[in-house]
């Protein structure tokens, strides 16, 4: 049985604040929670509804075998705690892993970083994205979206617990930490070079930016190259979320 205080305190992980402090956070919807419980987190609590029980039996299978607790709750109850408009009824706390530091030393692949992508929805399509083509590691910087915001999370479809995330790093420390190891920092950026001609290698940082503010001076001046996605309309840019999509799929192709 969930008490009041604990549907509180449920709800009060939809803040950063508390989640930095309890070190939890919430993942919301089928796919997300069945690939968190698949996952390496750690998870204290499944939350359904009676009406989603049916479609409950492979979770309470995975929390039984983690001896994870898992409740049922009305739906008025769950619906104070869930995050999204329609919530299909099922959530769970899962534990924020230990803070590690990108190590370029042991990385001969792409690796993604993202500059002040303030959007939550974008960077959980990206990280999305990421895992797709098979990019295993994603670096966000210190004023991009909360990987653990409960958006993030939702966007991130599960892909959040199958890639290595690195959180709250500028580029000045990444570029240089990358460049020690040979990797050449390579910004997305409209005036860059037709991504269908650029010579790819494996030893690269790709660097998406903010929208609003696009690639800011400093990324310029410490990128080796910049590439860009060639358009043939009439619309000013792409969207950073799908960009990154056209790019890392040209990176994969050639690559292999």
């Amino acid at each position: 049985m969930i008490s009041r205080n604990e549907l509180k305190y449920l709800k009060s992980l939809h803040l950063k604040k508390f989640r930095d402090e309890e070190r939890k956070f919430i993942a919301e919807g089928k796919n997300s929670v069945e690939e968190g419980l698949k996952s390496r987190y750690g998870c204290s609590l499944l939350l359904f509804t009676e009406n989603f029980i049916s479609e409950a039996k492979y979770m309470q299978k995975l929390a039984g075998e983690k001896n994870i607790r898992f409740e049922v709750i009305g739906e008025n109850d769950f619906n104070r705690i869930a995050d999204s408009v329609n919530p299909q009824g099922v959530l769970a706390v899962f534990d924020i892993p230990e803070a590690k530091r990108p190590d370029f030393t042991k990385m001969n692949h792409p690796v993604i970083f993202l500059d002040e992508i303030s959007d939550p929805g974008n960077a959980g399509t990206i990280i999305r994205t990421c895992d797709w083509f098979g990019f295993r590691n994603v670096i966000l910087s210190k004023n991009s979206a909360d990987i653990y915001n409960s958006k993030t999370v939702r966007s991130s479809a599960g892909s959040l617990f199958h890639i290595n995330l690195f959180a709250a790093y500028n580029i000045e420390e990444i570029s240089a930490e990358a460049k020690k190891e040979k990797f050449r920092i390579l910004s997305a950026d409209i005036a860059g070079e037709n991504i269908n001609s650029y010579k790819w290698i494996n030893k690269i940082v790709i660097v998406f930016s903010n929208e609003a503010g696009g690639v800011s001076p400093y990324v310029r001046s410490v990128s080796d190259d910049r590439i860009s996605v060639p358009g043939f309309g009439k619309a000013e840019s792409l969207n950073v979320a799908a960009a990154a999509a056209v790019i890392l799929y040209q990176v994969r192709i050639t690559l292999k």
